[in-house]
C-alpha cells in the first residue's frame, strides 16, 4: 500500500524475490532492514544484512556563486537535491514553507535540485502560491554543478516517503550541512544524531515546518557533522560487502 506512485512494477518484482526461500539480502540501512520484516515478517531476521551506504563523493568548497545568482543575501539557503517525484514529496515542502512565520519566510530559500519527473507540477504549485522567489525549481545538475549549491546550502530538506540511506544527505553531510528529514525515515537510525540531523516528528506539514524552524533557530557545528560523515565512506562499505559474502 505504497503512498506514491511509480513503482508498481518494482513492488511486483519485491513480492516475489522476498517469497523466495533461503534468500539473503542486503538493506542499505537498519531502517530498511527494519521496514522490510514489516512487510514481510516471515522472512528470519538473520537472512537480512545490514551494509551502510557510502560515498567517494570529495567536498569541494565554492563560496559565492550560488548566493549570486539567486541574490540570497544573507537568507538561509535549504537545498532540496534528488529527482522531483511522487516519492521524493517535494510538494510538502511547498506545504510547509506556506505554515512558516512570515519572518522565516523572509529569511529563507529553499532550491530544488533535479530531473521533474511530475510534468511541473511542482512549479505551477510554488506560481499558485506566488512564492517564485523563495522556492526556486533548477532541475537536473552535473555532478560539479551539484557542488556549488553543498557550498552555498545552510541546510539539506528531505521529504521523501521512502529513503533507503540518501546519498544526497551523505554528500551534504561532507560538507558540514545538517539535514532536516521525518523521524521514521528508513535512514533514521543510522543518522540519529540531534547534532546531525533535524527530525520532524510526524509525517504532516505542520511538523516539517516545524522542524524548519528549530533547524533555522539552530548553531550546527560543521566539523562535527564532516566528521559524522567519515562514518560513511566507499572503502568501508565496499570491505563490508566482501565480509559478508564471505560469510553468507
Amino acid at each position: 500500500n505504497k503512498n506514491y506512485d511509480g513503482y508498481e512494477t518494482a513492488q511486483k518484482m519485491e513480492e516475489k524475490l522476498y517469497n523466495m526461500q533461503d534468500l539473503h539480502v542486503i538493506a542499505v540501512s537498519n531502517g530498511m532492514k527494519k521496514k522490510i520484516l514489516k512487510n514481510y515478517p516471515e522472512k528470519p531476521s538473520e537472512s537480512i544484512h545490514v551494509i551502510l551506504n557510502g560515498t567517494d563523493f570529495s567536498a569541494n568548497k565554492q563560496t559565492g556563486l550560488i548566493r549570486e545568482e539567486y541574490n540570497a543575501g544573507n537568507k538561509k539557503i535549504l537545498v532540496c537535491i534528488g529527482s522531483i517525484c511522487s516519492r521524493k514529496n517535494q510538494m510538502q515542502i511547498v506545504q510547509a514553507f506556506k505554515l512558516l512565520p512570515s519572518n522565516v519566510q523572509q529569511n529563507l530559500i529553499v532550491i530544488f535540485c533535479g530531473a521533474d519527473r511530475m510534468s511541473g507540477q511542482l512549479q505551477k504549485s510554488i506560481e499558485a502560491e506566488g512564492l517564485e522567489k523563495s522556492l526556486i525549481v533548477v532541475g537536473p545538475f552535473s555532478n560539479e554543478k551539484i557542488k556549488e549549491y553543498y557550498s552555498a546550502a545552510d541546510g539539506l530538506i528531505m521529504a521523501s516517503h521512502a529513503e533507503g540511506l540518501s546519498i544526497a544527505a551523505l554528500e551534504a553531510f561532507s560538507y558540514g550541512v545538517p539535514a532536516i528529514m521525518f523521524a521514521d525515515s528508513e535512514c533514521a537510525i543510522d543518522f540519529n544524531d540531534g547534532n546531525v540531523v533535524q527530525f520532524a516528528t510526524g509525517k504532516t506539514s505542520e511538523s516539517l515546518a516545524t522542524a524548519i524552524e528549530k533547524w533555522m533557530k539552530r548553531e550546527w557545528n560543521k566539523e562535527y557533522i564532516i566528521d559524522f560523515s567519515n562514518k560513511f565512506t566507499m572503502e568501508t562499505m565496499a570491505k563490508n560487502y566482501v565480509r559478508c559474502n564471505q560469510v553468507i
